[in-house]
């Protein structure tokens, strides 16, 4: 163990890995013995003839099986049932040892049953287990040694069974292997005393605001629209019946080749040589052969060679019943099935939309398979019951037929079907096929090239998508031979395309120059009439072209477009031409005319302008990447021309995203341009901000971390996505803006936070160290409102019971994080509304069942019940004290880290002096005042604070307007003093006095004025205008939930007197 001492394995994970491994490595090594003792037994003892009839009932029992280990997961520690598992294993082969040792018939068919049963139980119990105790980063480094050990413990168990059933009869292993199960149950027993792994630390793309969801599609839906999904489901159920028809043919021919004297121990012996010898092969074959093969010749013609090896066998033993053509034909099947065809095929799940493919397993892998091998047995026992032996073989071949031609079928439509669903991208999930490179071989993409230049321009569009997604390495080079043959019609989009690709691939220039090419000769020969598409077509050419290899042709045709009359291909010419050393190499020149294009009137000039210098800036062409920026002048010289670009109100969007791009490659070299891009955070267009939060995150510039954090909640998808970005590239450094977050900031951007500490990778104990200070502020807010409630302002107490529902919020919010369940929040949420005391105790319960021991103790005393006695009792108990005298939570406030809570207190601390009468109201007063309004009274202290900073005080004196009908204006007004009349048309409607509001129709209609509103006596109005209430409500849609909800109400009275 001394390799993981030195590796990234934790220490945790090193003790799952020793004693997981341990574990599975007994229960393999008991699995293959029992394997080998049952069906050696079976076919001496009963027959080879029954042995049918004994796989048909194991098909039967293993469904029942399944269904009851899936309840029992779902109900008992995962821990304790794997445990309970290989303990019960164990002692059942106690039993049937006993049994087997009296000598009653009927054991030896249980004890094949039985036998196919433990891998099954083994495997999902053990599969349960490990989900509880690694994450998905952490199964990544563990999972493949403890798999490891399970095989190696199945190919030493089954070679070691030979000689032990030698040594201790057939019979004697039994105990041996009831021995090993009872060893892998005590070696489970450490696990259970590791914490569980909670935290899901496998990065996710959070999709911004406003992203529209996966498009939702039934399984049933998905049967009737995807031939895929049918032809995987009835090659599943054929290669399910030729499994069990060619092992009995096997099955006999060994049978028939140990008969005589010492035959049970020589047919043992076969089985052990055998399965530990195919262990060996297959995991040969998987760590070799089958990653080469997908490779080579792709995923879907992999799939039928096992199709192929079933018809050899098949064929063989047809013509000559022997051991030695079923033991070839059993192992070449087995290895090309395991190692091979099955990966292959769970790789075509892939291609299933995301929220289906655990659905789709479970029918391929699961019913279909299980069918097919019940069909397997049906017609083995018919083929024998009819005519013999060798016409199993018989019947075998056309059913593998069949197959055969399924599998061509998916092989022959796989590059369409790729196509198609690259053309409906939501149908597949949030990846798409971006994480399946093995998806797409080379025979694959020579057949989606084809579609580069086919007359189908979605079809186009889509080929473009896989070959930059899954194959960007060749996608350039074909792009470039596709574009000269394309029609008019999509040359434009292949050649914008090819641009990005390269741009995204700039600091790998091309190796050869044949692809280039046949660009240069499209601009020579029929050049595109646009001058956008021939700067394209240079700037493509000059990427492609190696420098120490330029075609004289190239040359050539660079000089040319050099002196062209388009100032835009003079440019990508002379930028070209200077990268490949054809031209001026003065970078003076170079930088000269890239100021004098950023400063052109052309925009097509200035957008070539800014991405060369991106270019640039990313890598220089003639020095070494990793020291640029370092010590070379031009290099600076060449940012400084981006910086000024800013300036430029026209080139300031394509600039700020070229600098923040350079910031992603250079990083904090770049943050000379730093304060020219903080200035521009708040500018009007939604790019330059997104590039402003991409750059602060990729200078690493912490200092702004927090306007990154407030940006998690903007109403534009492309400025949260940024932000998260920008958060992203800070990496740990973001958690000391984020973590404060979780406690004071909107309940947005709290929502949006722990999806991207899971992101970060933030450790397990970061969550827990935060769901403490979490559950301690509650506790501590819980005894101030028992000392200060009768004795403190209303509106205090009220915000100190908010901040309880804040923090019991995000305490659910990393619990779910935790235990990467939901659920968690949903429960959480539900019991803030009010409910029956029944429905209360079931959600409390069915919460209780997701959470630790532990964590129970912590947080249920704080929702089980809503009384505030009881939920002090439990904070006293949390913080070891009880609560503190009002002087003293007053004094204790007056420190608060949360600013709202500080100036409530300030401002309700002492009365407003006589004097102050007419002066202007403090913030805290207008919050007062406003919630006196009755349209405001369900707002929360928190968004009553927001609206409040939105308010203007306005004094009018006697017989003034306010607003006038007909007007277009779409500002609320609140009296607060004084009172008005409301006329239309010149005649008097009604008075309004303090308390009341006017003009919030017009805020919601954006119709004229239907009244005008004019003081009768000096009036004071809070006015609010529409345009800052409507983007409130937009970014705290709550408040415009309160503000209808209240609207709504008042309508409702207004129709009842009306009717009256």
């Amino acid at each position: 163990m001394r390799w993981l001492a030195g590796s990234r394995v934790e220490a945790r994970e090193r003790r799952v890995l020793a004693w997981g491994a341990a574990a599975l490595f007994l229960a393999s090594w008991a699995d293959v013995s029992v394997k080998n003792v049952s069906e050696t037994l079976f076919l001496k003892r009963i027959g080879v003839e029954l042995l049918p009839i004994a796989f048909l009932a194991n098909s039967v029992l293993l469904v029942g099986t399944t269904s009851l280990l899936g309840v029992l997961a779902a109900r008992v520690d995962p821990l304790r049932l794997f445990t309970r598992a290989l303990a019960g294993l164990g002692g059942l082969l106690a039993l049937l040892w006993l049994l087997v040792h009296v000598g009653g018939q009927a054991s030896y068919p249980i004890l094949l049953i039985a036998s196919k049963q433990i891998s099954s139980i083994a495997l999902i119990t053990f599969s349960v287990a490990t989900g509880a105790l690694v994450d998905p980063r952490q199964a990544k480094q563990v999972l493949p040694p403890l798999l490891a050990g399970g095989t190696l413990g199945a190919i030493l168990g089954s070679f070691a069974s030979g000689p032990l059933g030698r040594a201790l009869d057939v019979e004697g292993l039994l105990p041996v292997a009831a021995l090993l199960l009872l060893l892998g149950a005590a070696a489970t027993i450490p696990l259970r005393r590791l914490p569980a792994a909670r935290v899901v630390l496998e990065r996710r793309s959070a999709p911004g605001r406003g992203a529209a969801p996966p498009a939702e599609i039934s399984l049933r839906g998905l049967w009737r629209e995807s031939w895929l999904l049918r032809t995987l489901v009835v090659s599943a159920v054929l290669s399910g019946a030729v499994g069990p028809m060619l092992y009995f043919q096997f099955s006999y021919v060994a049978d028939l080749a140990t008969r005589g004297e010492g035959g049970e121990e020589r047919l043992l012996s076969l089985y052990a040589q055998l399965r530990g010898w195919l262990a060996i092969g297959v995991l040969l074959t998987q760590i070799w052969i089958a990653p080469a093969l997908y490779r080579r010749i792709g995923v879907p013609l992999a799939g039928v060679f096992s199709p192929l090896l079933y018809l050899l066998g098949f064929g063989g033993l047809t013509f000559r019943l022997g051991l030695p053509e079923g033991v070839a034909a059993l192992s070449g099947a087995t290895v090309q099935d395991q190692a091979i065809h099955d990966p292959a095929q769970r790789l075509l799940w892939l291609l299933f939309p995301e929220g289906l493919r655990a659905r789709v397993s479970a029918l391929v892998e699961g019913t279909a398979k299980r069918a097919g091998g019940a069909l397997g047995n049906l017609l083995v026992l018919a083929a024998v019951g009819l005519g013999s032996v060798a016409w199993v073989g018989v019947v075998g071949l056309p059913v593998t037929l069949l197959w055969l031609w399924m599998t061509v079928r998916v092989w022959k439509g796989y590059p369409a079907l790729v196509l198609s669903l690259a053309m409906q991208p939501r149908r597949i999930g949030s990846q798409g096929l971006g994480s399946a490179r093995e998806l797409v071989d080379a025979s694959t993409v020579r057949a989606i090239a084809r579609a580069l230049s086919g007359d189908d321009a979605d079809a186009a569009r889509a080929a473009v998508e896989v070959l930059r997604d899954l194959r960007p390495d060749v996608a350039p080079g074909l792009l470039a031979e596709a574009i000269p043959s394309a029609p008019l019609a999509t040359r434009s989009m292949l050649l914008s395309s090819l641009e990005a690709l390269l741009e995204d691939a700039t600091a790998k220039p091309g190796e050869t120059s044949e692809h280039a090419i046949a660009l240069v000769r499209l601009l020579r020969e029929d050049p595109p009439a646009d001058p956008r598409e021939r700067a394209a077509l240079v700037r493509c050419a000059g990427r492609l072209t190696n420098r120490s290899r330029i075609a004289s042709e190239t040359a050539a045709a660079l000089a040319e477009a050099a002196v062209e009359s388009e100032p835009v291909v003079r440019l990508a010419a002379e930028i070209a031409r200077y990268r490949l050393g054809l031209g001026d190499e003065d970078p003076a020149a170079l930088r000269r005319t890239l100021a004098t294009s950023l400063e052109s009137d052309d925009a097509e000039v200035r957008d070539v302008a800014s991405r060369e210098l991106r270019a640039l800036l990313v890598e220089d062409p003639r020095g070494d990447p990793g020291e640029v920026g370092a010590g070379r002048p031009e290099w600076h010289e060449r940012l400084g021309l981006l910086i000024s670009a800013l300036f430029r109100p026209e080139a300031r969007a394509a600039a700020a995203t070229a600098l923040a791009e350079v910031a992603a490659s250079r990083g904090r070299v770049a943050s000379a341009a730093a304060p020219e891009m903080f200035a521009l955070a708040d500018d009007a267009d939604p790019a330059v901000r997104g590039a402003v939060l991409r750059f602060i995150g990729y200078t690493r510039r912490t200092e702004r971390a927090a306007l990154l954090v407030e940006r998690l909640a903007a109403s534009q998808a492309e400025e949260s996505a940024a932000a998260r970005e920008g958060l992203r590239a800070l990496g740990q450094s973001a958690l000391d803006a984020l973590l404060p977050e979780l406690c004071f900031g909107k309940r947005s951007i709290r929502d949006a936070i722990v999806p991207l500490l899971r992101e970060l990778d933030a450790e397990a104990e970061t969550f827990e160290a935060q769901l403490r200070r979490e559950l301690e502020g509650v506790a501590e807010r819980l005894l101030e409102i028992a000392a200060l409630r009768g004795n403190a302002a209303p509106i205090l107490v009220e915000r100190l019971e908010e901040r309880v529902h804040e923090g019991l919020h995000t305490a659910f919010l990393l619990l779910a994080a935790l235990h990467d369940d939901d659920r968690i929040v949903d429960l959480g949420d539900a019991l803030r509304r009010p409910q029956s005391r029944r429905d209360r105790a079931l959600r409390i319960e069915a919460l209780e069942a997701l959470l630790l021991p532990e964590e129970r103790l912590r947080l249920i005393p704080f929702v089980e019940d809503p009384t505030l006695e009881l939920r002090v009792v439990a904070a006293s108990e949390l913080l070891g004290r009880r609560p503190l005298s009002r002087e003293r939570t007053l004094e204790s406030l007056l420190e608060d880290p949360d600013p709202l809570t500080r100036m409530i207190l300030a401002g309700t601390m002492h009365e407003r002096p006589a004097e102050a009468e007419d002066a202007m109201l403090s913030e805290v007063e207008v919050l007062l005042q406003l919630r006196s309004f009755p349209l405001f009274e369900h707002l929360t202290v928190r968004q009553l604070a927001d609206v409040a900073r939105l308010v203007k005080q306005e004094h009018y004196g006697t017989g003034l307007d306010i607003v006038r009908e007909g007007e277009y204006e779409t500002s609320m007004y609140a009296l607060i003093e004084g009172h008005v009349q409301v006329a239309s048309k010149g005649i008097a409607l009604s008075e309004l006095r303090r308390g009341e509001i006017f003009g919030e129709l017009a805020l919601f209609d954006g119709e004229p004025r239907s009244a005008t509103v004019t003081t009768v006596e000096p009036t004071r109005v809070l006015r609010i205008e529409g345009k800052d209430l409507l983007a409130l409500m937009e970014e705290l849609p709550e408040i415009a939930i309160a503000i209808c909800r209240k609207l709504a109400q008042l309508v409702r009275q207004m129709t009842v007197r009306s009717l009256r």
